[in-house]
């Protein structure tokens, strides 16, 4: 197995289970190891019965006492009655259509369980707790259990299984990234370590280590992604807007820019002016007219037989800022559009025809 495999490698994953899989994001084995858990649920603490609270789940070992009776109830129910003691008390314990898992618990044997007790009155019910044998523990009591996002057809045991399988036999492939000298600055652990305990955690300290060491790793690949593009965008050249001439626009508009509104266009056109590609965020509240400064730099664009787009998150906004800036550009000579998805076919079809060609010069639409 090598990283880069199709999850189908593993065993018990065919075609449904991938399909349900992707779902997730997860179609490969390096997608799966980096599946993480959403949380995570302490069950390494161990109490004697008489000290479990109802609404408390926790872990307690005790010894079988009765031999597991299952009654047949109706079509599709089946109930199976044990009772388990220790030293401080006993405790009933019922299983629904679990007839198979029941018949794992043998009379005089003791097992490491976890479970809610029942909030009744007596208090001295359990439903469906999860057991296992006192020298197989440790997949789902006596540890820290992951607890990952799902979705239909996968369950939390199917997730752990297949990332175990993954650690075992793919682990090795992870290489360190990050340079000797932040490792040691920051203290952080190696990356197998790291996957391992993020899936795995022997303890909660080790878990944060685990967190620390790939969110730092995380911001780091970040950090170098947008270095390079810094790196890259300083040496691409274009041809800088040689007329850039907003009086009109102004004189079209039927009220005033703030100066806050009035220095974004002009660091806007600015950097029109210059030969590198710009990369600029513009950040506003709801209504503080963000839209009529991106209409100034649409302007610019068409000045200089450009076309630009105005992509909006939702089609009802697409056609908003259509309506609304159409009137105004039309008035200083630019034809703006609308493409959504929803529109017409022929609709759709005469302002593809229209973009291709040129002579739509702004585009409203969704993204």
């Amino acid at each position: 197995m090598v990283l880069s495999d199709s999850i189908r490698v593993l065993p018990g994953i065919g075609p449904k289970k991938e399909e349900q899989f992707a779902v997730l994001g997860v179609r490969t084995l390096l997608d799966l190891l980096t599946y993480f858990p959403r949380a995570y649920e302490d069950r390494t603490t161990r109490l004697p019965i008489a000290r479990l609270n109802p609404q408390e789940p926790a872990c307690f070992e005790a010894m079988v006492i009765s031999e597991p009776r299952t009654a047949h109830i109706r079509r599709g129910l089946d109930i199976t009655h044990v009772t388990v003691a220790d030293e401080t008390g006993r405790l009933k314990l019922t299983f629904f259509n679990q007839r198979f898992t029941a018949e794992r618990l043998h009379y005089g044997e003791s097992y490491l369980f976890y479970g809610t007790l029942d909030g009744g009155l007596t208090g001295t019910g359990m439903r469906n707790p999860t057991f296992e044998p006192l020298d197989q523990t440790g997949l789902t009591t006596n540890c820290i259990l992951p607890i990952y996002p799902l979705t239909e057809g996968i369950s939390n045991n199917v997730i752990r299984k297949a990332v175990q399988t993954v650690l075992d036999n793919c682990l090795s492939q992870v290489e360190e990234i990050l340079p000797e000298k932040a490792i040691s600055e920051f203290g952080l652990t190696d990356p197998r370590t790291a996957y391992r305990d993020i899936h795995c955690p022997p303890s909660f300290e080790a878990l944060e280590a685990a967190k620390k060491r790939l969110v730092f790793e995380e911001f780091f690949v970040f950090s170098c992604g947008l270095s390079l593009m810094r790196a890259r965008r300083a040496t691409v050249h274009r041809r800088p807007m040689g007329h850039v001439y907003l009086e009109d626009f102004y004189a079209a508009l039927p009220f005033s820019l703030t100066g806050a509104q009035q220095r974004a266009i002009s660091e806007i056109c600015a950097d029109f002016r210059r030969d590198i590609p710009m990369n600029r965020l513009l950040q506003g509240d709801v209504g503080s007219g963000k839209t009529m400064v991106a209409a100034a730099a649409m302007v610019c664009a068409a000045q200089n037989g450009l076309q630009s787009a105005l992509m909006a998150p939702t089609e009802i906004l697409a056609e908003q800022h259509f309506k609304s800036l159409e009137p105004l550009l039309a008035r200083l000579g630019v034809t703006c559009c609308l493409l959504t998805g929803s529109m017409p076919a022929g609709k759709k079809r005469a302002a593809k025809a229209g973009i291709g060609s040129g002579a739509g010069q702004v585009v409203s639409g969704t993204h």
